[in-house]
């Protein structure tokens, strides 16, 4: 584990998320420069993410949609850089979002709401910035991917597929991505 990945794993333990003893996205987390801007996260819970995102990226403004307002949310709102969208994905307004450097749906994992995210989100990333998709399964991958554009999807076989990013090209509108030119990558649990 590089010490990167060490950090990144303390900080989900301590903060209590399951991003960490439960699933170890450690690695792909580890990757994201700590001086990103702005992280989206659709789906919240107690706020236990936003919480490591704090710490993670101590200069990044932390946005959270959830249709469900966690109690925590009264005390992580306290923080200047915490930012709550009492929504569910299907009825979110995205309009007046800003841009975002890591957007992460950790919402339902339910595919439907997995390609809402995808569509109506994905616009809010900045170029090379990073869109995950936590806890989906190998078969669900094209499903997701299919209905946001062109896919060619190749994955070495019998991998267990745990999460999913995509890098952001420069995009002007969502219908213009075309996923088989994204830099992409599964991680699986090992």
């Amino acid at each position: 584990m590089t010490e990167r990945e060490q950090v990144v794993f303390d900080t989900f333990v301590r903060c209590g998320t399951d991003k960490g003893n439960s699933h170890e996205y450690h690695p792909v987390y580890a990757r994201i420069p700590s001086d990103i801007k702005r992280v989206l996260e659709i789906g919240i819970g107690g706020g236990q993410s936003l919480r490591a995102w704090l710490e993670l990226f101590p200069n990044a403004e932390v946005w959270g949609l959830d249709q469900s307002r966690p109690g925590e949310m009264d005390v992580l709102e306290k923080d200047p850089r915490i930012h709550f969208i009492h929504s569910n994905i299907e009825d979110a307004n995205t309009d007046e979002l800003p841009m975002f450097d890591l957007i992460v749906d950790d919402g339902s994992h339910e595919y439907g709401n997995i390609n809402t995210g995808i569509r109506k989100f994905y616009r809010h990333l900045i170029p090379g910035g990073t869109y995950v998709v936590e806890d989906v399964t190998l078969n669900a991958l094209p499903l997701i991917l299919a209905p946001v554009g062109s896919v060619c999807v190749k994955i070495k076989e019998g991998m267990d597929n745990r999460v999913v990013t995509w890098k952001a090209p420069a995009i002007e509108s969502l219908p213009e991505i075309n996923i088989e030119n994204m830099e992409w990558e599964t991680t699986s649990k090992t």
